[in-house]
């Protein structure tokens, strides 16, 4: 699951839950907003699936920080992790 996945679905959660027990809000409106999210969720999906550049822009690229058994301190370094724990 990409980081813009989990936003999403997220967002479609609480989008459903104003549907659901938000009663001072018009239902058409809600209904409305969740449409719109979903078709835009779904576009942006197709548009990441459909070019490179795109799903690099939305996913990133991965960092390799364990490599056959060896912990990469530089690679852990660059996205700001910690091989020590506190405690």
């Amino acid at each position: 699951m990409t980081l813009h996945d989990f936003i999403a679905a997220i967002t479609l959660g609480g989008i459903t839950d104003n549907l659901a027990f938000n009663t001072k809000i018009d239902m058409l409106h809600i209904s409305y907003s969740l449409i719109m999210f979903g078709v835009i969720a779904i576009l942006v999906t197709w548009l990441s699936l459909k070019s490179r550049r795109t799903r690099k822009w939305l996913s990133g690229h991965p960092t390799v920080v364990i490599e056959d058994g060896n912990i990469l301190e530089e690679n852990m370094r660059k996205r700001s992790l910690s091989v020590y724990t506190s405690g």
